[in-house]
């Protein structure tokens, strides 16, 4: 017997909205790990399938490789549940057809723009997290039906995040202890995460599932001291993997926030450019950094997807920075080589000791140029910020 859990009844009901009156698109699920996201998500697919026909399902994440793995063998398991015919599945192939429908697996970060260029009538962006943006909007925008989106909160910010804003979507945060059949082994490693520093007794002390485990809040705080005896207490994972909520983790720079400027800084003490190489899923960024006492302003002047090297130099020429010394990641020497020939003063430093990066960059105030969104948006989530440090190293 299938029993559906809190994510299924919360998709099922938003769908039949939707069916009635148009005013909802979608919904996300935003929660802890083991919550029944994905295999709530694959009850509702099943039957969906097994009611609608001509329908075009899209499953996508961020690699088809993983899709493959996870998602397609859960559905795989809940359609065996269901007693429905095994026949139409061939892990080899990225489409199903089942009842006239057919379901479409995708790496939507494997090839951006022919997953951008895909329509649905259902849509489901699992570990949505994981998906870039442009791809995520492209895909949504081209569902005529109803999408899914189903995600950890690893961070504070995140582009996914602004769907809240919209009167068309829904969303339904769960907690590790809201899913009664989630497998014990996985369970008790989320656990003994659970740490005395964070403040969750209002977020689970009503749940079944928890009062199960645990009489009362003192064998609930003697659980998590144990776990720091054990050496296994952490705060941010126990955040993220077991509340589901949004979380700066240990290794986050600059996690008290920073400042925003505007203008230009005058009579500083130097001032560096950096830049991070990348293409297709990942965009090319460049920017100066300026220190003034002990102040640092960071301010973006490019940040695109899909620049050659050739592109990236026009560009730092455009902007008359060629001259000026840039640092580089050192992974992408033959890159900073070709910039070089093409008349930019690129450098690749070497590696910096992160717990020195770290300590360096805190001795520091920041601030972000206002029209710097990205890189606003990037110190949220951007871990150990290798170039910042290196240039610091080599400068400071």
């Amino acid at each position: 017997m299938i029993e559906p859990g809190v994510n299924y009844k919360f998709i099922a009901e938003s769908f039949i909205q939707a069916k009635k009156d148009s005013s909802i698109k979608g919904v996300g699920l935003e929660g802890a790990s083991r919550t029944g996201k994905t295999f709530d998500i694959c009850i509702f697919i099943c039957q969906y399938i097994n009611t609608y026909r001509d329908k075009l399902i899209v499953i996508g994440r961020d690699k088809l490789t993983v899709l493959k793995n996870t998602n397609y063998e859960t559905l795989k398991k809940v359609w065996r549940m269901f007693d429905y015919p095994m026949a139409v599945f061939n892990k080899v192939a990225s489409d199903i057809n089942i009842n006239g429908n057919t379901i479409k697996f995708i790496g939507v970060n494997d090839d951006i723009e022919k997953a951008g260029g895909l329509e649905s009538d259902l849509l489901w962006l699992n570990e949505a997290f994981s998906v870039v943006k442009e791809a995520k909007d492209q895909l949504e925008q081209r569902c005529t039906g109803f999408f899914i989106y189903d995600y950890n909160p690893k961070a504070i910010e995140h582009h996914i995040y602004d769907l809240e804003k919209r009167s068309d979507y829904k969303l339904l945060k769960t907690v590790i202890f809201d899913n009664p059949h989630a497998p014990e082994n996985p369970v008790q490693k989320i656990l003994s995460y659970a740490h005395p520093d964070t403040n969750d007794w209002h977020l689970i002390k009503d749940k079944p599932e928890f009062i199960k485990r645990f009489k009362n809040k003192e064998e609930w705080l003697a659980f998590k001291n144990k776990n720091v005896e054990l050496k296994t207490a952490n705060d941010y994972l126990w955040q993220v993997y077991g509340l589901g909520l949004r979380a700066v983790g240990d290794d986050i720079v600059f996690s008290d926030g920073f400042n925003i400027y505007s203008g230009e800084v005058e009579d500083y003490d130097w001032k560096a450019y950096w830049g991070d190489f990348g293409f297709k899923n990942d965009p090319t960024s460049f920017g100066c950094m300026i220190k003034k006492g002990k102040a640092l302003y960071l301010k973006e002047h490019i940040y695109e997807t899909g620049l050659t090297n050739p592109d990236i130099a026009e560009k730092i020429h455009a902007k008359g920075c060629n001259d000026e010394m840039s640092f580089w990641d050192k992974a992408e020497e033959k890159s900073v080589y070709e910039l070089n020939a093409l008349g930019v003063q690129a450098y690749a430093p070497a590696k910096t000791h992160i717990a020195w990066g770290i300590q360096k960059l805190e001795q520091f105030e920041l601030y972000i140029h206002e029209d710097s969104h990205n890189t606003q948006k990037e110190f949220s989530t951007y871990r150990y910020l290798g170039m910042l440090k290196a240039i610091l190293k080599e400068i400071h």
